[in-house]
């Protein structure tokens, strides 16, 4: 196990993967961003790796495969201040979940304890192709 992401599961109940719920966030006080990201001293690392796992909790409703194993995420970066930015694409242009997908995207990674603010950025360069899937998303479509 990843030692950043250990460091996350030990922090307490609820926070497995460092997420808290939308309600308990919108609940806590009204603070900007900058004060949020002062409320935990969590590692950048331990950051990414758990808006990394909230990413393996969104699906595309059409193929049985959570989107980062699909390929769908190009990459997640989180700056010192616990905002985080993730580039993904859609397997085609046409998807019909194109509006929502991103957005569900960002709830997730909103979620994560320590993530002061996010950003779906949405490419298509690179086009999406079956080869970006990972091994084990391979293996449950039976590829």
């Amino acid at each position: 196990m990843d030692a950043s992401f250990q460091w996350i599961q030990e922090q307490g109940p609820g926070s497995e993967v460092g997420t808290k719920s939308r309600q308990s966030r919108q609940g806590s006080s009204r603070r900007n961003w900058w004060s949020m990201s002062r409320d935990i001293e969590i590692p950048k690392e331990a950051l990414k790796s758990a808006v990394i796992a909230g990413m393996k909790t969104v699906y595309d409703p059409e193929i049985p495969v959570n989107i980062y194993d699909l390929g769908l995420i190009y990459d997640v970066s989180v700056n010192d201040f616990g905002f985080a930015h993730i580039l993904m694409t859609l397997t085609t242009p046409m998807c019909p979940v194109a509006d929502i997908l991103p957005l569900e995207v960002k709830e997730r990674a909103l979620m994560v304890e320590g993530v002061s603010d996010a950003e779906v950025e949405l490419t298509w360069e690179p086009q999406w192709t079956m080869e970006k899937m990972s091994e084990e998303a391979r293996l449950q479509m039976n590829l």
